[in-house]
């Protein structure tokens, strides 16, 4: 392993109060503390640093050789990436990929083939 981290966080002992959630198929708790692992040649060894999870889009963007948008949150990681990767491949930003993004629109009713996926969706609070 090269690279091993857990962001701190003061918060992280607060439990949080759901109230009558309804949980269908997998469900789990999440937390802001974690461990993040990069490996692979231009990862330098680093024993420790802060992520955020808006920092790892940004930072496969650059190791990919892509420009990182400016419309996003997050930084390159660039402490955990060797400097000879970045002469080479330096980090390029863009204003923007929305120009770049085809988008389609759907129906939502095309996507709803039966009364249970309704009634599931219903359940999550994605229809009223």
């Amino acid at each position: 392993m090269k690279s091993v981290t857990k962001s701190p966080n003061p918060d992280s002992n607060k439990q949080s109060k759901k109230p009558d959630a309804v949980a269908i198929g997998l469900s789990g708790d999440h937390h802001i503390d974690s461990i993040f692992i990069a490996y692979g040649k231009p990862i330098k060894k680093v024993s420790k640093i802060t992520v955020q999870i808006f920092d790892i889009f940004p930072t496969i963007l650059a190791l990919m050789g892509l420009p990182i948008p400016d419309d996003i949150q997050g930084r390159v990681l660039k402490e955990i990436i060797d400097e000879t990767f970045l002469e080479k491949y330096p980090i390029k930003t863009i204003r923007s990929y929305e120009n770049y993004i085809k988008r389609q629109r759907v129906s939502l009713s095309s996507k709803i083939e039966s009364k249970e996926n309704l009634d599931m969706l219903r359940a999550l609070g994605y229809v009223k």
